[in-house]
This record gives structure tokens, C-alpha cells and sequence, in this order.
């Protein structure tokens, strides 16, 4: 009995790893260099513009997210949940920019 609440208590831990702060701040102010966003549901929101510098995004759920136009130079995106995620003209975490999401007067030359 004992190891069963200690194996849900593991997997609660592991599924809710980001810190609280970190999210806030990058609602707040779209700015979160370093932070940890790892497992964070980002789902849904617009994050257009933000900087999420060096930041982990690890495991988050980017489903429906718009983050065009922001800065994700060295994000870690391992085992995100990206689908309908806007990254239109976006910094990628290996520093090219991506047209993923753009219209046609979105992509520039």
C-alpha cells in the first residue's frame, strides 16, 4: 500500500515540474529567459513576441499556442505537445527562423 501512494506521489511530482513563478512571469510580461516551464499546459495562449531565451519547455503542452515572432534560441522542446502551434517568423532553438504558421505577407524575404 505504502509504495503505491509513494509511485503516485513520483508521477504527481514528475507531471507538474515547472515552476509556478516562471509561468506567471512569462503571462505577466511574455519575458522568461532561463525559466522552467517543463510539463507547463501553455495550451491555447497567445505568447506572441516572447522571449523564452534558454528556457524548458520540456514535456509542455504547446497545442493551439502562437508563439510567432518570439525567441526561443536554446528553448528546450523535448517531448512537447506541439499541434496548430503558431511559430511564425520565430527564433528556433537552433537559431533559424521559422515560417511555420505564416500567411503569405507573414513570411519575410
Amino acid at each position: 500500500m505504502m509504495l503505491k501512494y509513494l509511485i503516485f506521489f513520483l508521477i504527481s511530482f514528475e507531471l507538474k515540474a515547472y515552476d509556478e513563478n516562471d509561468l506567471l512571469k512569462l503571462i505577466n510580461t511574455n519575458i522568461c529567459i532561463k525559466c522552467d516551464l517543463s510539463n507547463a499546459d501553455l495550451g491555447g495562449r497567445n505568447f506572441k513576441g516572447s522571449n523564452l531565451q534558454g528556457s524548458s519547455l520540456k514535456g509542455s503542452i504547446l497545442i493551439g499556442t502562437d508563439l510567432s515572432y518570439s525567441n526561443l534560441i536554446d528553448v528546450n522542446l523535448s517531448s512537447a505537445f506541439i499541434r496548430s502551434t503558431n511559430f511564425c517568423n520565430t527564433v528556433m532553438p537552433n537559431g533559424n527562423k521559422s515560417i511555420e504558421g505564416c500567411s503569405n505577407i507573414e513570411i519575410k524575404q
